[in-house]
Order: structure tokens, then C-alpha cells, then sequence
């Protein structure tokens, strides 16, 4: 199993105490898909109550020790929700599978977050819902909803070797991670009151101990010119690359090539809130705002998008009692529709 990660989110920059019982989310993610032939890489994507966001890719070799993916999320201080965390399974540039979840910590308590990308789901379309074990289901899960992490990451199947791997110690809480280690950083590259990082896979420019080696942008700062790209934040990694940190509002690094940026607007109708998220509808012509698909007008005036779903398109007749001549106009009493008015 891969080694646990996490992300410190917050408002406080005091690190909590080991006696002090932490407030945190553990998620797992994993596939029973192969990799790296059916997908190949996993990327973890969460967005905190301010609207920040981080995403966290790992590339999928088939090794043993890969899955599942581990992160915790620890809390310190500020809103306790709404998180979004949002599970990605692609290959090359294509997004085979996708899973989301909007919760909330609980003060005090580590909840455990299970997002598995299964076979199931890769043909199932679920517009503002997320797909679990062949359906769709809501992406509101509230926090006390969420089961108690018993310390153990149990694989998606067991029999399954590259899944198999010891469970996570849970320790005093800390979900395997000294609470020493964690270490508050801004995304601008120095001190802020909001915290995010922790025990990165590589190291940044950024004045942090992002891989928690105890050595400080070892490598990582050699970037001539500044790192700077197209609607992203952007940081001086190993070897002097660019890196993205994270999208501007709006955009997706949808080829996973820094050199590009966060390069595609995710307000069109190919990529609709999210990066491949198609936006279409019968019977009905579609647009997209705020990064939801919604029909904005339909092909025949009899017809209405009465339920505000686009998947379904105009699938509402207007000339009944409910929705007489309009989605918003219902007859009651004796009154009956006819020719679109109530009579």
C-alpha cells in the first residue's frame, strides 16, 4: 500500500498537539481496473471552504505497494466544511473514471473517505451526482455520516496482490503521520495563515520542507526565468521545472503537462466544471454556467426542461395540468390546459 500522505487545511497555525485528539478526514482511493493498462495514473483533487484547491496526481507503474492511495486531510482551524474531494482515474489525457464526495470534518474525530473507481461505473453518465458501484448516488455526504477511521485501509480486493499491503497504524490518531511532521505552507511560498502541505512526494520552491526530508527546496530552485503559467499558480520544482499548484478559477490543467498550464476553460461544452465532463442534452439546446450543464432552450416550444436537469433534456410536455403553456404554471381546481392556458 502507498505511503500516507496529508494536507494540513485550516485557519491556525499552531500545529496540534499529540495528545489533543486531531480533527481529519482519511481518504482512500482504489480501482479494481489495471494498471497501468486500463488507467494509469490516479489524481486526487480537493478544494477547501475557501475555494482553494490542490490536486495530488500519482502515476500508476503496477506495483504492489501502490494502492490503495492514502491522504489525510487534517484540520486546523476555520470552517469544518464544505470539502469537495474529487477521485480521477485517467489514462494518458483521457478520464476514464471519476468519483466525488462533498463533506465536512467532524471536530475532534478522524472519519475515513472511501472513494473506489470500479469497473462499474466506467460507462455510467451522472450529472451533478457521482457513481458508486454502478450507480449514481449524491455527492453530499454529511460529515457525521462518514464511517470512523479504525486505523486500517482495507484494499478494494484482497485477493487482488497489487491491491494487498499492510494497514495504515493509526497511532494516536494521527493516522500514521507525528503531528511534528506536518508543516503549514502558503501557496505563494512562505508563511500564511491558510495552511496547506505535508510530506509531498517532491520538493518545491517554496521556503517549506514539502517531502519532510528536514532539508528545504533542496534542488528545486533553480528556475530561470520564474515559473509562470497560463491560469495556474505555479512553482519552481526538482531539477528546475515548473510545476502547477493549482488552476485559476475556471480552469483545469486537463493535459497534466505543466508546461501548458492550467490550458482548458472548464466553461464550454466539452469540458463542463470538470476536465472531459461532456455537456449535451436531447431534444434540447445546452449551455454552460458555473460549470453545470443546463438547457437553454429547447427544440420545440410544446416542451420544457420543467426538472432543471440537462441529462433529461426538455422532458416535460407543456400542455398539461402541471405545466400548462410553461414549466412554472399548473391548473388547479376544474381548470384544465388547453392550447397552453388554463381554462
Amino acid at each position: 500500500m502507498s505511503t500516507l500522505r496529508t494536507l494540513a487545511l485550516g485557519l491556525a497555525l499552531a500545529l496540534a498537539s499529540c495528545q489533543s485528539p486531531l480533527t481529519q478526514l482519511v481518504i482512500v482511493v482504489d480501482t479494481d481496473l489495471g494498471a497501468p493498462g486500463e488507467i494509469d495514473a490516479i489524481e486526487l483533487e480537493v478544494v477547501q471552504p475557501d475555494g482553494m484547491s490542490e490536486t495530488l496526481p500519482t502515476v500508476l507503474t503496477g506495483s504492489a505497494t501502490e494502492l490503495p492511495i492514502t491522504l489525510g486531510l487534517v484540520h486546523r482551524g476555520g470552517p469544518l466544511g464544505a470539502i469537495a474531494i474529487t477521485a480521477r482515474g485517467r489514462r494518458g489525457t483521457t478520464i476514464v473514471l471519476t468519483r466525488a464526495i462533498r463533506t465536512e470534518f467532524v471536530a475532534g474525530q478522524t472519519r475515513l473517505v472511501r472513494l473506489d473507481l470500479t469497473a462499474d461505473c466506467e460507462a455510467v453518465s451522472c450529472p451533478d451526482q457521482t457513481c458508486a458501484s454502478g450507480v449514481c448516488t449524491s455527492v453530499d455526504v454529511p460529515g457525521a455520516a462518514l464511517p470512523a477511521f479504525d486505523g486500517t485501509t482495507p484494499p478494494l480486493d484482497a485477493s487482488d496482490a497489487m491491491d494487498a499491503g499492510p494497514a495504515v497504524d493509526a497511532g494516536d490518531g494521527g493516522a500514521g503521520v507525528d503531528a511534528d511532521s506536518r508543516v503549514d505552507a502558503s501557496r505563494d511560498g512562505g508563511p500564511s495563515d491558510v495552511g496547506v502541505d505535508a510530506c509531498a512526494a517532491i520538493e518545491l520552491c517554496n521556503s517549506v520542507d514539502d517531502d519532510c526530508d528536514t532539508i528545504v527546496d533542496e534542488g528545486a530552485c533553480a528556475c530561470d526565468p520564474v515559473c509562470m503559467l497560463d491560469h495556474a499558480t505555479a512553482v519552481c520544482s526538482v531539477g528546475g521545472l515548473c510545476a502547477v499548484r493549482s488552476c485559476e478559477t475556471g480552469f483545469g490543467d486537463c493535459d497534466t503537462m505543466a508546461s501548458t498550464g492550467c490550458e482548458r476553460s472548464l466553461t464550454t461544452l466539452a469540458d463542463c466544471g470538470s476536465c472531459g465532463r461532456g455537456c449535451s442534452s436531447p431534444d434540447g439546446v445546452t449551455d454552460c454556467s458555473a460549470g453545470r450543464c443546463v438547457v437553454s432552450s429547447c427544440s420545440s416550444g410544446s416542451r420544457g426542461d420543467c426538472n432543471m436537469d440537462a441529462s433529461d433534456g426538455c422532458e416535460s410536455a407543456l400542455n398539461t395540468e402541471a405545466h400548462c403553456g410553461s414549466c412554472d404554471i399548473a391548473c388547479t381546481g376544474t381548470l384544465r390546459c388547453r392550447g397552453g392556458t388554463c381554462r
